[in-house]
């Protein structure tokens, strides 16, 4: 719901959470044991699963329908809480390995002598890319950078409310420069993008000459 709020408020912008970037501070009780837990947000979205319902167990694949985290992300996830030094839930089978029909349940022998435990994420494995995944990663760059630089225009524009194409084709390579080096092609396609979508409008006097309408 925020999501389209933000899309629907804030023209030209693109909305993309950061799930690996946020981290939380829980307590938890392991028997008559309380313990603080500071670990990442997925890991928070998947002890949630477990919170106030007794002897519940769920498999790789029920977490991730429930939680919607990639499933990479999930398998290192829960090998954090279930296969590292702090096992935090119990895994069925017992190996560091996680197939899609594991069952995990909350450990409620876990025991520590510390109080405050930080949780720290698997790291990922290192993987050679594939030519498919190469090509896949560039277009996936290819589109972040078209909205980065539609959002580059439509910002420019907002405050300019009118300008030639050389002007704003320059003004948009100033402001992006410090991310990547756009090409005059790469803005033309933008500004024709924006003019499809109504957020621009070549004046009928000088096609060169652009209005802003959002």
């Amino acid at each position: 719901e925020f999501t389209q709020y933000y899309i629907h408020h804030r023209a030209g912008r693109r909305l993309a959470w950061q799930y690996n970037m946020g981290n939380a501070d829980i307590k938890l009780q392991f028997g008559t044991r309380t313990y603080e837990l500071n670990v990442s947000t997925y890991q928070m979205f998947i002890l949630t699963l477990f919170a106030d319902i007794d002897d519940l167990s769920l498999t790789t694949t029920e977490i991730q329908q429930q939680t919607r985290i990639p499933i990479e992300a999930l398998t290192r996830q829960l090998q954090s809480l279930a296969c590292a030094k702090y096992k935090i839930l119990s895994k069925t089978p017992a190996s560091r390995d996680v197939g899609p029909n594991d069952k995990f349940a909350f450990n409620n022998n876990f025991k520590s002598a510390q109080y405050r435990i930080r949780i720290p994420v698997v790291a990922a494995k290192a993987s050679v890319e594939t030519e498919k995944e190469k090509s896949e990663s560039m277009a996936a760059i290819g589109l972040e950078r078209q909205y980065v630089v539609e959002a580059a225009i439509v910002r420019i524009m907002k405050t300019r409310k009118q300008m030639v194409h050389e002007q704003l084709v320059t003004e948009a390579i100033n402001q992006l420069s410090a991310r990547f080096l756009p090409t005059p092609k790469l803005i033309k396609e933008a500004i024709g993008r924006l003019i499809d979508r109504e957020y621009l409008q070549r004046s009928p006097d000088d096609p060169r000459l652009y209005n802003y309408l959002a």
